[in-house]
């Protein structure tokens, strides 16, 4: 006798087929069932194997030559911030260096200009002389450029004085105010700067000069 005969082959429970999928562990939940199995296992090493593991990853040779070439380019672009930030210095103590900066600063929108050093100019002389009828008067300031580089010619800020030493007229004066067109004093280099002033009604008697940059 079968014993076998009576038994239905087919399950006792038949699931759907979207309830089958559902029953099923998807992809994601099998990644982060491993994902936690391996943290777990990082855990439960000791602390030297895990610091020596850590030593072992960055001692990689292509990681390592990553690292130093990303090094080296955040270096570089550091190194071009600070030429374009100090190019007018830059250009001055190296003259050989200016095409590079210009062609950088045709880049980036800048201009060499002659370096602003104020400390290494000095005023020689000044005079304020009556010049023609009423109170006209020529002011002339003898400068000299005591640096070992070409420098920006400074403005003049002039202080003009009564007899009791009262101000009467203040008066700040670029390059152009002196119609001269030398924008720069080469290294050791003397500027004489001359211009005509009139004080309208008002007679002076005293004067002072200051040089700056604006």
């Amino acid at each position: 006798m079968d014993l076998h005969a009576d038994i239905d082959e087919r399950p006792d429970v038949v699931l759907g087929e979207r309830l089958a999928k559902s029953s099923a562990p998807t992809q994601a939940q099998a990644q982060a069932e491993a994902q936690a199995e391996n943290t777990a296992a990082a855990a439960a090493l000791p602390e030297f194997l895990r610091q020596q593991n850590a030593k072992t990853k960055w001692q990689n040779p292509k990681l390592r030559i990553a690292l130093g070439l990303l090094s080296l380019l955040l270096l570089g672009a550091l190194l071009l911030q600070a030429g374009l930030h100090f190019r007018n210095t830059v250009a001055a103590h190296q003259p050989g260096l200016r095409p590079a900066l210009q062609a950088a600063c045709a880049i980036a929108g800048c201009e060499i200009s002659p370096r602003q050093y104020i400390e290494g100019i000095g005023v020689e002389s000044s005079a304020l002389n009556q010049a023609g009828p009423g109170n006209q008067y020529q002011l002339v300031v003898g400068l000299r450029n005591k640096s070992g580089t070409e420098v920006a010619t400074p403005w003049v800020d002039l202080s003009l004085t009564d007899a009791a030493g009262a101000l009467v007229a203040k008066r700040v004066l670029g390059p152009a105010d002196f119609k001269t067109d030398k924008t720069a004093m080469p290294a050791g280099s003397d500027l004489s700067l001359q211009t005509l002033l009139s004080t309208g009604d008002k007679r002076v008697s005293g004067y002072s000069v200051e040089i700056f940059y604006p």
